[in-house]
């Protein structure tokens, strides 16, 4: 994601698009990755107390999965 900046940025900016409706799932995850792209802890952090507070196992697991590969390198 981070590697082909252009297509990742472009997506980024459709989604702030006031046309484009996401539900609470596609905002958090929307959050998540906004986070890891520009490298925004605080992002980050938010995403993950939203799904603590969900208690939703299973996206905490996805994100920490996530977030491993982006900052192993």
């Amino acid at each position: 994601m981070q590697k082909e900046n252009n297509i990742t940025t472009f997506l980024l900016n459709k989604l702030e698009m006031e046309k484009i409706s996401l539900n609470t799932n596609q905002q958090l995850w929307k959050l998540f990755l906004t986070g890891i792209y520009y490298n925004n802890e605080k992002k980050i952090k938010e995403a993950y107390n939203i799904t603590e507070y969900l208690n939703d196992v299973n996206t905490t697991q996805l994100f920490d999965r996530i977030l491993s590969y982006y900052t192993k390198k």
